[in-house]
C-alpha cells in the first residue's frame, strides 16, 4: 500500500495507518493493531490480576516489553542454516503418547505474523497417525492474530470451543 501512503498492519491486515515516513523505502511507523489495542488490553489485564485475582504488586504487566525483546538472545543459535525447530513433532510425539489428547488450533484469517495457512501446511506434513488425525482440528476466523477482538470471532470462537470441550471430556 506505499503508493496510498498507507500500511497494513501485521497483527490484522484489514486495519491500516497512514505512513508516517512515505519517503522512506521500509514502514516505520507504529503496527496499526498493537497502538490500537494495546493499552486497552494491558489496563484490563493489570485491572484483572488485581481486583479479580487480588494479585499485589507495584509492577505492571506489559502487553509489549522492547526492552525484554531486544535483550533476548538465542546461545543455541549456530548459524543462518541450522535446522528449523518447532513444536510439531513435540505434538505429534504427546499426541502419540496419549491418544485421548484433543488439540485445537486457530487463527485469524488476517494475521500476517502466525498466518493460518503456515499451520495448515504444517499440519498437513505433521505425519500424525491416522487414529489419531481426528483428534487435531483447526479453525480459523476473520480478524487478525487476536480474533477474538471481532464480536463475530470471538462468539463463534466461544460457541466452538464450547462444544470442543464437550466432545473433549467423556
Amino acid at each position: 500500500m506505499h503508493d496510498q501512503q498507507k500500511m497494513c498492519g501485521l497483527y490484522d491486515a484489514s486495519l491500516t495507518a497512514v505512513d508516517p515516513f512515505p519517503d522512506r523505502v521500509i514502514y516505520q511507523g507504529p503496527d496499526p493493531t498493537l497502538s490500537s489495542i494495546d493499552r486497552v488490553f494491558q489496563a484490563s489485564i493489570n485491572s484483572h490480576l488485581r481486583d479479580t485475582l487480588g494479585v499485589e504488586t507495584d509492577l505492571d504487566y506489559q502487553l509489549l516489553s522492547w526492552e525484554v525483546n531486544n535483550a533476548w538472545t538465542e546461545k543455541d543459535s549456530k548459524h543462518i542454516f541450522r535446522q528449523q525447530m518447532g513444536a510439531m513433532d513435540d505434538l505429534r510425539y504427546g499426541m502419540s503418547l496419549n491418544p485421548h489428547m484433543q488439540v485445537r488450533i486457530s487463527h485469524g484469517y488476517f494475521d500476517l505474523v502466525t498466518p493460518y495457512f503456515s499451520t495448515n501446511r504444517l499440519v498437513e506434513h505433521m505425519k500424525l497417525d491416522a487414529s489419531l488425525q481426528g483428534n487435531l482440528t483447526t479453525e480459523h476466523y476473520l480478524g487478525g492474530h487476536m480474533f477474538y477482538t471481532w464480536e463475530v470471532s470471538r462468539k463463534a470462537f466461544s460457541k466452538s470451543m464450547e462444544q470442543f470441550y464437550k466432545n473433549a471430556i467423556p
